[in-house]
């Protein structure tokens, strides 16, 4: 997974929140730390990290990946190609012979978000070596530009609909609210039989490098597509207008989210854009529902423990 730490490195910057400075949550903490811990180290002892590894291309249980008694770490630090034994092993243009060299797999048809920066990370970081060496600080420097190049890239686009596209009803009054709540609620039974979470589900994929497990976050996608779809064929009170409506685009979002999160092991970039989407679009949705609620309160109307509007009270 190219670049991985690098993604990684820039992401508690990343889901920052810029006006209260809210830091992250333990669900987002405990994934990024397995997410970190996976890639920080030097596996092999060769001196290059497995990150590094990734960029050069050479084998992370093999400190001397071309055989010829020196470890990669060291010859990339003076200067040697590490996938090719010495003694004629001098590159006397790092960055033409490494960043151009097929041997790096950067090839014309790779086509993704993390292949594509891959290729631009590559280069500056070799242009780093060739002017006198790189060190920690150079390293953080180009990752904090590498990350604002990174929140600067569109995720991409997920369906979403207008207010025009929602059915409003002629009737604000609470037995309408009530009937509203209880449709709402009903709604989310579609994830009653869902086990686990998404982030745990990517966290022991992680961890035990089985990206097979991914496949299991397909429920969770097809729940909120479901939900959405369902969400948009009821009648709304005018007073839930701009609130169901929030609420059907923001699960879209985290549909399109948790599809892109499953490219992880593939496309680590991209799918950290789609789980920043998750964490920002699940903020919204809380939101969203604190919002109904308070609606809710100002109709007098509560829902019995009986009633399928009692799912909604976990969010108020």
């Amino acid at each position: 997974m190219a670049l991985v730490l690098l993604v990684v490195a820039g992401y508690l910057s990343f889901f920052k929140n810029k006006k209260t400075g809210e830091s992250l949550s333990g669900k987002e903490k405990g994934f990024l730390s397995s997410f970190l811990e996976k890639n920080q180290n030097d596996k092999d002892n060769d001196g290059l990290k497995d990150w590094e590894e990734n960029l050069w291309k050479t084998d992370l249980n093999n400190p001397d990946t071309d055989g010829d008694g020196a470890l990669d770490g060291e010859e990339t630090r003076t200067g040697r190609d590490p996938l090719k034994a010495g003694p004629d092993d001098l590159m006397e243009n790092k960055f033409s012979a490494s960043a151009s060299s097929s041997k790096n797999n950067f090839s014309d048809n790779e086509s993704s978000l993390t292949d594509n920066f891959s290729k631009q990370f590559f280069s500056e970081y070799l242009k780093l070596r060739e002017e006198g060496g790189i060190d920690e600080s150079d390293k953080e420097k180009l990752i904090n530009s590498f990350m604002e190049s990174v929140q600067n890239e569109p995720i991409g686009d997920y369906q979403t609909y207008k207010i025009s596209d929602i059915k409003i009803i002629d009737d604000n009054s609470a037995v309408a609210a009530r009937r509203y709540g209880n449709q709402v609620g009903k709604v989310l039974d579609n994830f009653k039989n869902l086990t686990g979470n998404e982030m745990d589900i990517m966290r022991a994929a992680l961890e035990e490098d089985k990206p097979e497990e991914l496949s299991k976050l397909n429920l969770f996608a097809s729940a909120y597509r479901k939900s959405a779809d369902d969400f948009l064929k009821i009648q709304c009170p005018p007073s839930f207008s701009q609130t169901h409506l929030d609420l059907i685009n923001s699960f879209l979002a985290v549909e399109y989210a948790v599809v892109q999160a499953q490219k992880i092991f593939d496309d680590p970039i991209r799918a950290m854009q789609g789980i920043k989407l998750y964490f920002d679009q699940g903020k919204k949705i809380i939101e969203i529902f604190s919002k109904m609620g308070a609606e809710f309160e100002k109709k007098d109307v509560y829902f019995g423990s009986d009633e399928p509007g009692s799912n909604l009270l976990q969010y108020f």
